[in-house]
């Protein structure tokens, strides 16, 4: 994967999305996954 722009492009041509998309995703379904521990837990 190459860098161009602040975007990930991959080899095959199709450009990925952007870094700070891939980040956002990340740390949005993290605080799900914590969020549904805390609530099995709580059960």
């Amino acid at each position: 994967m190459a860098s161009k722009g602040g975007r990930l492009v991959s080899p095959r041509g199709g450009d990925a999305m952007e870094t700070k998309d891939a980040i956002t995703l990340m740390i949005t379904f993290g605080m799900f996954i914590l969020a549904l521990l805390s609530y099995l837990k709580k059960k």
